[in-house]
């Protein structure tokens, strides 16, 4: 991880709204120590964690719906795992 770069909080919803909620509560309360980042779909929120590994970025925590239509909450993060093992 770059020096400069703040550890991510990572979160995905596929309903907007609460997405919206949870990324204002994170950012309200952490965001002098994180950057926050979210999704609202599991499959972009995949391709955005490849990115973010290919640059070197550090994820903290995985915050993810259980129920998505495009994959439950368990896949993605099984999948996430995968790209982010710590």
């Amino acid at each position: 991880m770059a020096a400069d770069k703040k550890p991510i909080l990572f979160s995905v919803d596929d309903d907007v709204q609460v997405l919206r909620s949870i990324r204002r509560d994170l950012r309200s309360a952490y965001k002098k120590e994180y950057r926050v980042i979210s999704e609202d779909s599991p499959v972009t929120a995949l391709q955005t964690l490849e990115t973010l590994k290919k640059q070197g970025d550090e994820v903290a925590l995985l915050l993810s719906d259980q129920r998505m239509p495009e994959m439950m909450g368990v896949e993605f993060l099984e999948q996430a795992k995968v790209l982010y093992p710590e």
